[in-house]
């Protein structure tokens, strides 16, 4: 398979909610959207959702990236996956950011699987059988407008989006109990949003409170913070990375400093599904905890391709994100991907090729200039 043009768009599409967490907030998503034709005709499409605060990747950061390869990508020739393989986990890391990877190879893979006519799961040897449930996300604001949204699904987790005021998080909770009736399980994210001191004072209550997971409650940089909390509370919950894990480097960091017993993965985040499933193999080797976590606002682009990681790595403890049109106002597909009532996605991922999706391109904006299609 050989590459033949590359286009690239800007995609923001409005929330039907605001999504905040204490480092960011939006009433939009933000992702790029990437569509490769292969010589033969074929075309496949990937995503990522860039996240300055994150990966150090802006949606223009990105854009820069994917022109600049483009005549290096169009010499290359995509025989089988491990080509792939390859290339996003031995060249693309030195010349762009996890983001940018993660786009490309999703384009890449689904284009391959495409024209060789291979489901993409048994190509990369994933399970068909198993189904996970995904779990709830709560944002910061007005509870009873959230509310109004968590009670359509049957979530047994949820995570919700702390803020730096242990009486403000410890009245959420309650909020969330209320609505269900079962024992639900519930995560907090801080988003780098807590000092030391904070965490300090908020772990003991949290557990307490019932609270399974910490997660970055401290900036990139302070992993020997986090390591420290974990020496103190650790044995009674889980201190999880997320920011601070992107790439394989950092999570070796973590696993030597001891930082943390639980990792965040999220394809987009992590340079996409191959480098991704690296740093899970990783942490299996160390007994640290897998999720597959998501950006707020991705479309059914990701959600597609968590469904082929999930196949890969059977042992992530939760599944985030397959929210599509229950939070965008529109999704890029003709076939959203989306949880149901029950909170699952029930598709059978090895009866079609590449990530299974048809999309709209009537609805995409106008590709970004300066990409050029390769003479032949």
């Amino acid at each position: 398979m050989k590459i033949k043009s590359i286009e690239i768009y800007k995609l923001a599409i409005p929330l039907k909610i605001q999504f905040a967490q204490a480092n960011n907030k939006s009433n939009q998503s933000c992702s790029i959207i990437v569509k490769l034709q292969t010589q033969e005709g074929i075309s496949g499409f990937g995503e990522c959702c860039p996240r300055k605060y994150v990966t150090g990747e802006s949606p223009e950061d990105v854009i820069k990236a994917l022109k600049a390869i483009q005549g290096a990508l169009y010499q290359y020739d995509f025989v089988s996956i491990n080509a792939i393989q390859e290339y996003v986990c031995e060249y693309l890391p030195g010349v762009m950011k996890p983001a940018a990877i993660c786009a490309l190879e999703l384009a890449l893979l689904d284009a391959w699987s495409k024209e060789y006519q291979i489901p993409l799961v048994n190509a990369l040897g994933g399970t068909t059988t198993q189904s996970i449930p995904y779990t709830g996300i709560v944002p910061l604001g007005p509870f009873p407008v959230i509310a109004s949204k968590l009670k359509h699904f049957n979530f047994t987790e949820l995570k919700l989006k702390a803020s730096a005021g242990l009486e403000d998080n410890l009245k959420r909770i309650q909020e969330i109990k209320s609505l269900y009736t079962s024992n639900i399980k519930i995560r907090v994210d801080a988003n780098t949003g807590w000092t030391f001191p904070t965490a300090i004072e908020q772990c003991k209550s949290l557990i307490e409170a019932g609270v399974s997971c910490i997660e970055q409650p401290f900036p990139a940089d302070a992993d020997k913070s986090m390591q420290l909390l974990k020496e103190c509370y650790g044995e009674w919950i889980d201190i999880m990375a997320d920011e601070s894990l992107t790439d394989f480097q950092t999570a070796e960091a973590l696993i030597d400093q001891q930082a943390c017993n639980r990792f965040n993965l999220k394809i987009s985040k992590n340079g996409g599904i191959f480098n991704t499933l690296k740093i899970y193999k990783l942490a299996q080797q160390h007994g640290i905890k897998c999720q597959l976590g998501a950006h707020f606002g991705e479309t059914s682009l990701l959600t597609a391709a968590g469904l082929i990681f999930a196949s890969i790595a059977p042992k992530l403890v939760a599944i985030e994100g397959g929210l599509g049109t229950h939070l965008l106002a529109k999704d890029i597909t003709l076939n959203p991907l989306m949880i149901n009532q029950e909170a699952i996605i029930p598709r059978k991922i090895d009866s079609y090729y590449g990530l299974g999706l048809t999309i709209d391109e009537e609805i995409l904006p106008a590709p970004e200039k300066n990409t050029q299609p390769l003479n032949v």
